[in-house]
């Protein structure tokens, strides 16, 4: 019995999703991967890697909701990684599965404690930080893709932000971690990334 979890941990371990007996693991019609995807992994990791690789299926309204909670610096770049981060996904829905935001997907990002800093325009943010905002052009390009953000209005009193201190798109919550829960309640996928 013990030699079968040991097994089966070593399955996962090392990623093999063959191996796996759930039918949801493996590839079929509705979860192959796009052309793109598959050109790309072939190009970029090696020929054959596209047989290696698992994809989503194409779905409609798949909603999350996204923490943006600390001041993490991605130090290749210089950016809030958790910003880059949610870049990422919004770029892996719309670039490799084609699908649209507020259509096919919809994400929500709530900006609270350090990682609220994130949502503030250049001019306050260099009062309060010294520098111009990293992330404001991203933040700006995912708004304008249509990814809604939300600062808590807790992190603006205790920071004594008002609402022209935000980014152009920014709109507010009363509580972010309140908020974070209400979306969850609302079938919203919650991530911290």
């Amino acid at each position: 019995m013990k030699s079968k979890y040991l097994l089966m941990l070593g399955l996962l371990i090392c990623g093999s999703t063959t191996a796996m007996a759930d039918s949801s693991f493996k590839k079929s019609k509705n979860s192959t991967c796009p052309d793109i995807v598959t050109a790309n992994a072939d190009a970029f990791f090696g020929v054959g890697s596209a047989d290696k690789t698992l994809c989503i299926s194409v779905r409609d309204d798949l909603k999350i909701v996204v923490a943006v909670n600390n001041n993490d610096i991605n130090p290749r770049n210089g950016r809030a990684q958790q910003v880059l981060n949610i870049n990422n996904i919004v770029n892996d829905y719309v670039s490799n599965y084609e699908m649209k935001s507020g259509e096919n997907f919809q994400a929500i990002v709530i900006g609270y404690g350090a990682g609220a800093r994130w949502l503030l325009n250049d001019a306050s943010y260099s009062s309060n930080f010294g520098t111009g905002n990293p992330s404001d052009d991203m933040v700006t390009s995912l708004i304008a893709k249509g990814v809604k953000f939300y600062m808590c209005q807790n992190t603006m009193r205790g920071n004594g932000w008002v609402s022209s201190d935000l980014l152009p798109g920014v709109e507010m919550i009363p509580a972010g971690v309140t908020a974070v829960i209400d979306f969850q309640e609302r079938k919203y996928t919650y991530i911290v990334p």
